[in-house]
């Protein structure tokens, strides 16, 4: 039997350390590191306003482009996208040492800031990274309006 000395102050530090670890964890995370409890994960996002259309990149990274789906209704974007786990083959032989290319869920809803044209808006995939191009609505965007001088 191997002989530790007492320290009282033991306990109170591990449990200071896992409340340290559980704050970083909270605030240093990154948005996208944590799954909801429906296991979807949200893919990190850009969005940028030009004079004419809202630019959106999403990363979501391994998902099929047949398995996305983009959709704006009532000013909201919403993209989901799904990656499948990879099945294992009859006959092949082996044990995993390690597996953390699994199934994952991506989803991502964000209210727009005005009304976009969705009939005009433009999807590319690549890279594991989706752009969005949402033209706005003509009421929405700016309109200049010329003064005419009177005598």
């Amino acid at each position: 039997m191997t002989l530790v000395r007492y320290n009282p102050n033991r306990s109170y530090l591990s449990m200071q350390d896992t409340m340290n670890s559980l704050v970083n964890a909270l605030f240093n995370s990154e948005f996208t590191d944590v799954a909801s409890d429906k296991g979807e994960y949200a893919p990190r996002m850009d969005m940028k306003e030009t004079e004419d259309a809202y630019s959106v990149k999403l990363t979501m990274p391994g998902i099929d482009k047949d398995n996305l789906d983009i959709s704006v209704t009532d000013g909201v974007l919403t993209v989901k996208g799904e990656t499948k786990e990879d099945e294992e083959k009859e006959g092949e032989n082996g044990t995993w040492l390690v597996r953390e290319h699994k199934h994952c869920t991506y989803y991502r809803s964000v209210r727009l800031p005005s009304e976009v044209q969705a009939d005009k808006a433009e999807a590319e995939y690549k890279n594991g990274v989706l752009l969005l191009t949402l033209p706005k609505a003509e009421e929405v965007k700016p309109k200049s309006i010329p003064v005419k001088i009177s005598d």
